[in-house]
């Protein structure tokens, strides 16, 4: 099994994923700059911007399991740098929203989440998440100790949210609704049975 030093991780593999990741930001920004976004261009870049706050969201969750599976570790070294990528995605998603939808107005916003349920869930997903990129930093983490952990639970109420603003925003073919959702719900059962071994003991039905 091909296990990459320090130095490789650093200086190529971390490089490397630093550039994959920024590509579809940098694919959106030329698309709007050369106006090849299509008809509804703020339509697109809210949609992609999204999805790839999803698409990174999920890698993140898939990390985990991966190392079980194949006994692999240095993946997780880059765990958390794929939760800030989500979190960067996500935040885009949500500036293109308040600026190009919504022109800053916060009466417009709150108008939009009593009235539209997606935009509540994506509210939900974005509240939850914030937490999460404030305390990554390594300093935090070993000053928050186990709380940190406690706090990182917060992880999977985000991807509900973000399926289910996923799943009721769409309108017609819902597919690609599906194939997230269905990922999302295959890495939380995976995770099932460690919950149940650390939730049972407390409550006596551990024995």
């Amino acid at each position: 099994m091909w296990q990459p030093t320090q130095i490789t991780l650093r200086t190529r593999l971390k490089p490397l994923l630093h550039g994959l990741a920024l590509a579809p930001f940098l694919l959106l920004v030329y698309g709007l700059l050369s106006n090849s976004l299509g008809a509804n261009p703020i339509e697109t870049l809210t949609h992609n911007t999204g999805l790839w706050g999803l698409k990174f969201l999920l890698l993140t969750l898939s990390i985990s399991p991966l190392l079980k599976i194949t006994q692999v570790k240095w993946p997780m070294q880059f765990r958390r740098m794929l939760g800030l990528y989500s979190a960067f995605y996500v935040l885009l998603h949500v500036l293109v929203y308040l600026v190009f939808d919504q022109s800053l107005s916060l009466a417009y916003v709150l108008e939009d989440i009593q009235e539209r349920p997606y935009i509540t869930a994506g509210f939900v997903g974005l509240i939850s998440l914030i937490p999460l990129a404030i305390t990554s930093p390594l300093s935090i983490r070993r000053r928050m100790g186990r709380q940190w952990i406690k706090l990182h639970r917060l992880t999977y109420l985000v991807g509900i949210a973000a399926i289910v603003h996923l799943l009721w925003l769409t309108k017609a073919d819902y597919g690609q609704a599906w194939v997230y959702g269905s990922l999302f719900t295959l890495l939380m059962i995976y995770r099932l049975p460690v919950f149940l071994r650390q939730r049972l003991p407390r409550i006596g039905l551990g024995r």
